[in-house]
């Protein structure tokens, strides 16, 4: 009896890739690759997206793939053909580089986190059942430029509807917690021992349940 194996997709940012070469022609600076990883051993690519600026973040809602895609901002792919992906609309951010994105699947709320180059930043939310992706009701765009909220918003990732964020400031890591953000938002900010940075892309954050993992290149 032959066994059919569930397809199973992976999408990829790349950041800081190289160019293609005569060797390899499938090297691309900065982009989308897009996997079916259904044999994980043996991944096979089914596509890329080249961009102008570096995918830092990905999230998959439906058809659409949402990239962090630097200067670029908020980029929205269309994935309906897994093997043509096409770049459909941009959410530019002037001046700013945007550094990830995150998907609230319950409250269909998208988050992106933006940074500047003078060590501030901020975080908008989208609603993605809106198709002008306009602010979800109640939610106001946070910002990161005084306090102990002053920094650039790195990371970032939903669970149990709060926001996780990694914030550095100046070259120090805070993880930042918000709650209620649709009502009478409430946070938390903790130091994180040892978490020393010079870029913004040098970290990542992984959260579940009893435990934040962050990650320095």
């Amino acid at each position: 009896m032959q066994r059919l194996l569930p397809i199973i997709f992976y999408f990829v940012g790349v950041k800081s890739g190289e160019e293609a070469t005569a060797e390899n022609r499938f090297l691309m600076p900065s982009g989308l690759e897009i996997y079916d990883i259904s044999i994980w051993e043996q991944p096979i690519r089914i596509s890329q997206l080249i961009t102008d600026e570096p995918v830092t973040g990905i999230e998959v809602v439906d058809n659409l793939a949402f990239l962090a895609n630097g200067k670029n901002g908020l980029a929205i792919v269309n994935i309906t053909d897994l093997a043509k992906p096409l770049l459909i609309d941009n959410h530019p951010v002037p001046s700013h580089i945007a550094t990830d994105v995150a998907y609230n699947t319950k409250t269909k709320v998208l988050a992106m986190s933006v940074a500047d180059e003078l060590g501030a930043g901020f975080i908008r939310f989208y609603d993605v059942t809106d198709d002008q992706l306009n602010p979800p009701t109640g939610y106001s765009s946070l910002i990161f430029n005084e306090g102990e909220l002053r920094g650039q918003p790195v990371d970032i990732q939903w669970l149990n509807d709060k926001l996780y964020v990694l914030l550095k400031r100046d070259q120090q890591l805070h993880l930042v917690i918000f709650d209620n953000l649709s009502v009478a938002v409430t946070y938390q900010v903790h130091a994180i021992e040892r978490g020393s940075v010079d870029n913004i892309n040098d970290a990542s954050l992984f959260v579940q349940y009893g435990q934040i993992t962050v990650t320095k290149q």
